[in-house]
């Protein structure tokens, strides 16, 4: 969706602007408003899971912050990276959007999700992130 809107909008921002594309000034400003678009929208989209759902790794330096002075211990990290904490939103989340399915309690990826995950081992692979652990 946030890739569709990008031609939409640099017609409609070219009409209300007057910016002539054939021009190479129209064509550099055409450029720069993509490049925007596709920065903010790839950004929201690395961003997102982050906020919709509480990542272990912001859950854990939430904890260590509000611990202060007196220290973390082992503890309190392993109440809070439980099964529930972990797990069980992220699959209610997977389903919910229809990137998974459950059938008789085993889960299985939908096309859709088959797509995301071609994306997220395509960017993966280009960026050189190694599978963390």
């Amino acid at each position: 969706m946030f890739f569709g809107v990008l031609p939409v909008g640099l017609w409609g921002i070219g009409r209300y602007l007057e910016i002539d594309f054939r021009v190479l000034d129209g064509v550099l400003k055409l450029l720069h408003i993509s490049v925007f678009h596709s920065v903010m929208s790839l950004s929201y989209i690395a961003t997102y899971s982050g906020i919709e759902e509480d990542s272990p790794s912001c859950a854990i330096v939430r904890l260590v912050h509000v611990s202060g002075d007196r220290g973390c211990e082992r503890k309190e990290f392993e109440v809070l990276m439980n099964n529930e904490n972990l797990v069980a939103g992220r699959l209610r989340t997977l389903i919910r959007d229809g990137l998974i399915r459950e059938e008789d309690g085993a889960y299985y990826v939908t096309p859709k999700g088959k797509t995301a995950a071609k994306v997220f081992l395509f960017a993966q692979k280009v960026l050189g992130i190694e599978m963390g652990g």
